[in-house]
């Protein structure tokens, strides 16, 4: 089986948790491991399952800023250990 260059490298991305994104690149929405409720939050603020999302600022102490569409908006880091994803 041969496989797109595209295609390959999304097979081979690795899963990892927003908390420990890297500032200025982009990653995709793969699981968010919390309640109904908070599921609903996220997606009324853009954050869902399959979406893109960019890591404005994360120096690894305070809130994560992410970049949504043409917004932004700050996560907590008890939050971000909980949304799986995965690099673009």
């Amino acid at each position: 089986m041969v496989f797109q260059a595209k295609s390959y490298k999304k097979i081979l991305g690795i899963l990892m948790f927003l908390v420990d994104a890297e500032e200025k690149k982009s990653y995709k929405v793969v699981k968010i491991e919390e309640g109904k409720k908070m599921k609903l939050k996220l997606s009324a603020m853009g954050i869902l399952i399959g979406k893109e999302i960019k890591v404005i600022k994360n120096d690894f102490s305070g809130p994560i800023i992410l970049g949504i569409k043409a917004g932004r908006i700050s996560i907590g880091r008890g939050l971000a250990k909980k949304i799986e994803i995965i690099g673009i």
